[in-house]
């Protein structure tokens, strides 16, 4: 089960969610409805038909050891705004710029080292 979660951590831009698989960063385009089988994309022109479905790339950034979860905790996501796509996708959000893809950034754990692909696989698979 894939849950959102909540804590004191500052408010983001993507949302801090727990899974079986990685505890990840999610972030969705304010554009993309993911609640019905259309969605607008920021360069779409007024000529698309409602019932037209835009494709979203998916991006998933994968992290260094740096940036692994040395304990249980919610500000342990944190860490994966140093560097890479979460950290520029949360700077810019707040600038009011939305980006034209969705990004899964998900943490490996304080268990063991790197990312286990049957794992990754998994997740995405939740995910989508």
């Amino acid at each position: 089960m894939i849950t959102s979660t909540s804590c004191c951590c500052p408010q983001l831009r993507q949302q801090r969610i727990s899974s079986p698989h990685y505890n990840y960063l999610l972030y969705i385009p304010p554009e993309c409805d993911i609640s019905s089988s259309s969605s607008s994309s920021p360069s779409s022109s007024s000529s698309s038909s409602p019932s037209s479905t835009v494709s979203w790339p998916v991006i998933v950034f994968l992290h260094a050891s740096g940036e692994s979860a040395k304990t249980q905790g919610d500000d342990q996501l944190l860490k994966l705004l140093r560097h890479g796509i979460p950290k520029v996708v949360e700077e810019r959000s707040d600038n009011g710029h939305s980006f034209p893809f969705i990004t899964i950034s998900p943490q490996s754990g304080f268990s063991g080292w790197g990312w286990d692909p049957t794992r990754l696989k998994l997740l995405i698979d939740d995910i989508m």
